[in-house]
């Protein structure tokens, strides 16, 4: 993560007259400091911080494809066993494991030892990005603990009621699924 500017770089902006955005990394407050001296013109300047900024995005996204890659491929190598197996397939998800020696953040608190089915993972590959949580595979057979938490989409769950096999769960879960779809 990028650092933010420091308070000498603010105020030292401020000093050469800048009156843009605020600039919200160390790299975007430098740049636009550099402009103010060479031009003296904020509006500059503040094109500088935008033209960074958007440079900023986009090593951002490339960096998460980089890690999104190995989870398409894990999800789709998944997949292609289930339709090989016939139908009841061998995979049935995911389920969060917290990192030994990692203190699950704010936003891993709620995953821990929530379930992904297969189908929702397939969909939104970035809910298996998470910061002190790791995933394990779980096998159609396998069987979900009462009031397992069950990831339906990123930031929602719902709660198995009963204990029923990842498979059950699978098929009760997906047509649950498809009316959220069809609500969204």
């Amino acid at each position: 993560m990028a650092k933010p500017p420091s308070s000498k770089q603010l105020g030292f902006l401020k000093k050469l007259g800048y009156e843009g955005v605020e600039p919200s990394t160390l790299r975007q407050a430098s740049i636009a400091i550099g402009e103010m001296l060479e031009s003296k013109d904020s509006k500059a300047a503040e094109r500088a911080i935008t033209k960074q900024r958007k440079s900023e995005e986009k090593r951002g996204k490339q960096a998460m494809n980089a890690q999104l890659q190995p989870i398409k491929e894990e999800i789709r190598f998944m997949v292609r066993e289930n339709r090989a197996y016939g139908g009841q397939g061998l995979f049935a998800g995911f389920q969060f494991v917290a990192i030994e020696d990692e203190r699950p953040g704010e936003d891993d608190e709620p995953y821990i030892g929530a379930f992904v089915p297969l189908q929702v993972a397939e969909k939104h590959p970035e809910i298996l990005l998470r910061d002190a949580l790791d995933y394990e595979e779980v096998l159609s057979e396998s069987k979900l603990p009462r009031g397992t938490r069950v990831v339906v989409a990123p930031g929602q769950f719902k709660a198995l009621h009963s204990s029923l096999g990842c498979l059950g769960s699978f098929l009760v879960l997906a047509t649950g699924l498809s009316l959220l779809a069809s609500l969204a």
